[in-house]
């Protein structure tokens, strides 16, 4: 019985680590999407995304640093223990795939192109 409970206990603990980097994900979506940024897309790499801010009339960058998922200039981490994060195009939109401890997540974003 104990066995069981102990069993039990680490799933529930698996289960909601999964659904706290399910909502911070889709937070990240929210933030690129937000019109209190007024993004849109410079550049994109495997690795990085390159962004302006129609807001605030400056570029930044959200890409993996030293395990986490964040923004620069400036520090400004979103999400930890992340082991990779990739970037890619899926017709208009953008398909952000992070694995964290073995588990991976995805998600999509609509980031308008910036015009030239």
């Amino acid at each position: 019985m104990v066995v069981l409970l102990g069993s039990l206990s680490i799933e529930t603990a698996n289960g909601e680590m999964k659904r706290d980097y399910e909502n911070k994900l889709e937070t990240i979506v929210q933030d690129l999407e937000s019109p209190k940024h007024g993004f849109k897309l410079v550049g994109l790499e495997s690795d990085q995304l390159k962004l302006y801010s129609m807001v605030e009339e400056k570029t930044y960058y959200l890409g993996l640093y030293r395990n986490m998922l964040r923004y620069t200039p400036g520090h400004m981490p979103l999400m930890l223990e992340i082991a990779h994060v990739r970037f890619s195009k899926e017709g208009n939109l953008i398909k952000i795939e992070i694995t964290v401890r073995n588990q991976k997540f995805d998600a999509l974003v609509f980031i308008p192109q910036k015009e030239k």
